[in-house]
């Protein structure tokens, strides 16, 4: 992007870093924190600037659930939207623990909010039998999934989570990223949870 000033990189592989630092306005996120300090290492009062409404304040790719995946611009404007979705309609707030399988929009307003979230590495398999996919509830206690409406080829594979597994902390499914169907929300109070809150955002 022409207008970017800085590009900050997260390393999650030591031996990428030399690479990472080949990227143009790029700095590593601590070497960037570091920068904010003061010389005796104090963290100086912010000053807030007034930006319009259609301010960009980030960029986060959707999974390609319905084609390739797309690269959403956030601006300021739409941030409050998702702020009030997760802090109003969906209660989330501080010490809560939320798991997306698909995360377009969810760590901004998360993060906003001091609500924890739980990374996956890679994907998990959804259609493997003990799938991994349902220990993000039961073992984890994640309370949320906002996730793309998968569920059909769960249902159709007979993939149901495990005798024993608890769902005490699961409170709300919101399904996005493609239509949902009544059987999506039929299978949850069946074979999860009775009492389960879910959604459609789509």
């Amino acid at each position: 992007a022409p207008n970017a000033t800085k590009v900050i990189v997260l390393p999650t592989q030591p031996d990428t870093i030399p690479r990472l630092s080949e990227i143009p306005k790029s700095i590593l996120l601590e070497d960037f924190l570091k920068s904010g300090r003061t010389s005796d290492g104090e963290v100086p009062e912010l000053k807030f600037e007034q930006l319009p409404f259609d301010h960009p304040v980030a960029i986060n790719f959707t999974s390609g659930t319905t084609g390739l995946p797309k690269g959403v611009l956030h601006s300021a404007g739409t941030f409050m939207c998702v702020l009030r979705d997760f802090g109003m309609h969906l209660n989330l707030k501080n010490g809560d623990t939320v798991y997306t399988y698909c995360p377009g929009t969810t760590p901004f307003p998360a993060l906003a909010l001091g609500v924890k979230l739980f990374l996956f590495w890679g994907s998990p398999d959804i259609l493997k039998k003990g799938s991994p996919f349902w220990d993000c509830f039961s073992k984890y206690k994640s309370i949320s999934c906002l996730t793309p409406a998968c569920f059909d080829s769960i249902e159709n594979n007979n993939i149901f989570p495990e005798p024993g597994m608890n769902f005490d902390s699961l409170k709300i499914i919101a399904l996005g990223a493609s239509p949902s169907k009544i059987r999506n929300f039929e299978f949850f109070h069946k074979y999860v949870k009775k009492d389960l809150f879910v959604s459609s955002i789509y």
